[in-house]
């Protein structure tokens, strides 16, 4: 628990000192994959029973935020693990709200981002099973992800109260 403690502070660091180094970019990177692969093998686990599991959901959630400033890794693997654990039926109730809202707030930035798909994508595209390199097209794999088995009641009520759901839901048509 201690270490996570400060792993997820080094998901708090300011976005300008982390675009201006690329050793921050690439410590960054790495704790975003050791945190999201902790959420997203054992959500259940993570939730109710680590100290920090609130920490580790907000700095996936600042990471699913600003993932593609950095590589288009970060974003999508946070928000795979933000997804993993927003659908999770045995995870502590108010962590997978939380994963949910973030993802929604995060989305919706994506979405309205207008980065195309480069003509010649690197080989790494593929990300947690996503291949699209645009914002806006990774965000409708997300939230597919997040409906593909059936709406939870929980997962339904956080999107009634979210804010911006007309804004997501008319650019997610747009987009496809």
């Amino acid at each position: 628990d201690a270490q996570f403690a400060c792993l997820t502070q080094t998901l708090r660091v300011d976005l300008g000192l982390l675009l201006a180094s690329p050793v921050l970019r690439d410590a960054y990177d790495r704790v975003t994959f050791a945190c999201g692969q902790l959420l997203q093998w054992a959500p259940d686990a993570v939730t109710k029973h680590m100290q920090q599991a609130s920490r580790i959901v907000q700095g996936l959630g600042l990471a699913l935020r600003c993932g593609w400033r950095i590589h288009h890794g970060v974003a999508k693997f946070s928000a795979n693990a933000l997804t993993v654990l927003a659908i999770s039926e045995d995870a502590k109730d108010e962590l997978r709200r939380e994963a949910v809202r973030l993802l929604l707030g995060g989305l919706l930035r994506w979405l309205l981002d207008p980065t195309p798909e480069p003509e010649n994508p690197p080989e790494d595209r593929d990300v947690c099973g996503c291949t699209f390199l645009s914002p806006r097209l990774s965000a409708a794999t997300w939230l597919e992800r997040l409906f593909e088995h059936g709406t939870r009641r929980w997962v339904r009520e956080e999107c009634e109260r979210f804010p911006g759901i007309v804004q997501l839901v008319v650019h997610l048509c747009l987009v496809v």
